[in-house]
């Protein structure tokens, strides 16, 4: 009775108008607890899931899970009136964890409000001969407002699980018209452990720290001070025979304190506790599906009473406690999952183990993408275990439920998002020119943990574009996952365009980049080169060809939109190869290849192609072959109407006209027609006609004075350099041959290929580097 005595001299200290003094006061927020705390032995620091004993430990906040409601009277000595009221909103926070990750956790927010009074204390005063006498009387007490917050860890520290919490106070004292506040700080912790020893089932100790910050409560008017005392109390617990009987041990007011609680039947309960001051007995009646209207839902409600006996010399005024408490929905508790302990996994497996905790011998639902997968029985400790769950492939939203038949269904434990992801990412490549710079963009269908590119002897550095911060905001809002795996992504790498790509020269074969992806959950692409652009197969650069076209032969990339050779558009069939014939001139060709990439930039390259003319009559063994086909590439020699050259026939006049006006810059469509016989031996028919009529009208060759022209007189060399010095088409140089040596076509050839006028003609033909 002597914490209670004090209490009422402090009262009086604090109003006494003495010398100022500080003093350290007996803590008002000590009976500031329910009944059932009270019944076992008020300052108990293990009782947890109550929120009515958050002023003996914050911690006992941390294993409630849905909204409790509580509220108390107590009587002491028939004049301290304490009256509690808490109420308890549970939030879901997440908490920073190392590495950048976050626990979604259950935080159990309390607010608590104690006042505990005495009335009809009597104002006094000093009459004139200094008599106190009384002149009325007032009331004084205390006030305490508490915001306390609790949550609770499994498999921490060596506990099965580890109930933390902290309070806020705000303490007031008033009296006489006056106040005094201060601000205080409590914390507690509380552990259990499962033990499976004997009749025992758990074991828990608490500890609760009260007042660790405190500064002192002053009255202004009288100018005294009162300090809240530091006070630090600690305890066991030991649940027996499935939990139906509990055992408590602490520290007490006045030493060590035990007490008891018994499940008599399903919803009474016994309690009772002493430190040999005092004797604490009380009862509680529980009432399951309550219907309270709200939500539709039913809640359990318990009343408590607990009365005290104090020994002498008090053992005449008894002590009453009275409450009511709406202890939350009247279901299971949620399960909660344990393992795996990482709300977002990306994993190659296609079965997982899970476990956790939820209420004992209950069945848990678990359910995956929303549809109920399996069912398991917890044990007699609430623990659960699962062996080989199937994953489907994708995504895998997993949850529990815990179901009872006489309390239906409980909240949904936190759900786990598990990606069982078995196969290589897919990813699409853009690769294209900008400027001087090879862009190559990456679209992913899933996360990339690694990326490795190169293009020829050139690393790629990939660089992670941002993503749209609407999607961002879109996934983290989602409580399945913090992260979406299936969301796609985008990479982004440049090097400096490769000169392979710039041209002019077309690259025979495609390029390709070299490529290899490996997912979050360490599957790896294939090893592949990803061709771009355009390659021509064939022909390739200074090709040397001697028919009217060329079909030229190629391969395109999907990075490309067209091809486009001399202004031709090229089909490319669904294997991306194409070929298309480009017609040629005699001569130099300077065939261009221009491919539009998917940028919409275009890519000019270009191959050059000697079309040289030849007669079928013309092999390997034919003398003078190489100079025959220039020049009739050049369009000095031609061959007769069959289209055979006949190296090996003499030159003659016909012939030697023909060449003349060729040479002299004639072409075959252009010349005049025959109108008639121009010779007795050159009909208007005659294969040469035309070129005899032009040469003779030019004055490039005469007829004899017969009236004949003798086309098919053979001419030796001299006659032949003779007749095309006169007409300009070569510098006259003397030769020596006999009368009858006649030349050949093939020698007339050889002669002409090196005589300086064609000689540099011949060297401008096969020269690649220039002349087009």
């Amino acid at each position: 009775m002597g914490r209670y005595l004090s209490t009422f001299i402090l009262l009086i200290f604090l109003t006494t108008k003495l010398h100022p003094v500080t003093r350290t006061i007996s803590n008002p927020q000590t009976q500031m607890v329910s009944s059932r705390t009270t019944s076992l032995g008020v300052t108990n620091p293990v009782i947890s899931g109550d929120i009515s004993a958050m002023y003996a430990n914050p911690a006992s906040l941390g294993d409630i899970e849905s909204m409790p409601l509580s509220a108390t009277n107590k009587t002491i000595l028939n004049d301290f009136k304490y009256q509690l009221l808490n109420v308890g909103i549970p939030v879901d926070l997440r908490i920073p964890l190392r590495n950048d990750k976050t626990m979604l956790q259950r935080i159990m927010f309390g607010i608590s409000y104690g006042d505990v009074g005495l009335s009809g204390i009597p104002e006094t005063e000093l009459d004139a001969n200094d008599v106190p006498r009384q002149i009325g009387s007032y009331n004084s007490g205390y006030r305490v407002l508490g915001l306390g917050a609790g949550t609770a860890f499994y498999d921490s520290f060596g506990f099965d699980t580890l109930a933390v919490g902290g309070t806020m106070k705000f303490t007031q004292f008033y009296t006489l018209g006056t106040q005094a506040s201060t601000y205080s700080i409590d914390a507690g912790g509380i552990g259990t452990r499962y033990v499976d020893y004997g009749a025992i089932d758990k074991l828990s100790v608490g500890v609760s720290i009260q007042n660790i910050i405190a500064p002192s409560l002053r009255d202004n008017e009288t100018g005294n001070e009162g300090l809240l005392p530091f006070e630090f109390y600690g305890g066991a617990r030991a649940d027996m025979f499935d939990e139906t009987l509990s055992l408590y041990a602490h520290n007490g007011f006045d030493g060590m304190s035990i007490g008891t609680e018994y499940l008599l039947q399903n919803n009474i309960f016994l309690r009772g506790s002493t430190d040999t001051t005092r004797f604490n007995l009380g009862t509680g009646i529980l009432f399951d599906k309550v219907a309270s209207g709200f939500g539709k839902r039913d809640y359990s409600i318990r009343f408590d009473y607990n009365y005290t006996q104090n020994r002498a010399p008090f053992d005449g005024d008894p002590n009453h406690a009275f409450s009511i408490s709406i202890l939350g929905e009247n279901r299971p508790r949620a399960p909660r999952i344990l393992e795996p302990t990482e709300e977002f996994i990306v994993s190659q497996e296609q079965l997982v183990t899970l476990s956790g905790v939820g209420p004992k011998n209950t069945t848990m639902q678990i359910f995956n993408n929303h549809a109920l997968s399996r069912s398991v029985v917890s044990d007699k400790y609430g623990k659960w275990r699962v062996k080989n769950f199937p994953l489907k492939e994708g995504r895998n939203l997993i949850y529990l439920r815990s179901y009872t038949l006489d309390k239906d269904t409980s909240l949904q434990s936190y759900p786990i998002v598990i990606y069982s992801d078995t196969k290589a990412p897919d990813i699409d490549v853009e690769i294209y020119p900008e400027d001087d710079m090879l862009v190559v963009q990456l679209f992913s269908d899933e996360n990339i943990r690694e990326l490795d590119g190169s293009i020829l002897s050139s690393v790629l550095q990939f660089k992670r574009l941002k993503k749209d911060p609407e999607l961002v905001g879109e996934a983290l809002n989602r409580k399945e996952a913090t992260v979406l795996h299936d969301e796609p992504t985008q990479w982004y790498a440049e090097i400096p365009l490769p000169p392979e790509v710039k041209g002019p020269k077309t690259p025979k074969e495609l390029l390709s980049m070299q490529l290899m992806a490996k997912d979050e959950a360490g599957n790896i692409s294939d090893s592949r080169e990803i061709p771009f652009f355009a390659s021509i197969e064939f022909p390739q650069d200074k090709y040397v060809h001697y028919k009217e076209s060329l079909r030229f032969i190629g391969n395109a990339s999907e990075m490309v939109q067209s091809v486009m050779i001399n202004d031709n558009a090229v089909y490319i069939d669904p294997e991306n190869r194409f070929a298309i014939p480009i017609d040629l001139e005699p001569g130099k060709n300077k065939v261009r290849i221009d491919v539009k990439t998917l940028n919409d930039s275009t890519l000019a390259y270009s191959l050059r192609i000697l079309r040289l003319k030849t007669f079928p009559d013309l092999n390997e063994r034919v003398r003078g072959r190489r100079e025959i086909e220039f020049l009739a590439t050049l369009g000095v020699l031609t061959g007769d109407d069959d289209d055979n050259f006949y190296p090996y026939k003499p030159v003659t006049r016909q012939y030697v006209a023909k060449l003349m006006v060729l040479a002299s810059g004639g072409e075959s469509d252009s010349l005049p027609e025959v109108s008639g016989d121009l010779f007795s031996d050159v009909s208007q028919t005659h294969p040469f006609a035309a070129y005899i009529q032009a040469a003779v009208e030019a004055g490039l060759i005469f007829a004899f004075p017969d009236g004949t022209f003798k086309p098919d007189q053979p001419l030796t060399l001299s006659e032949t350099v003779f007749l095309l010095s006169n007409a300009g088409i070569i510098n006259f140089q003397e030769v020596e041959d006999g009368e009858t040596n006649y030349i050949t076509r093939n020698e007339l050839a050889e002669f002409l290929a090196y005589s300086p006028e064609y000689e540099f003609k011949i060297e401008n033909l096969i020269n690649w580097e220039k002349g087009y």
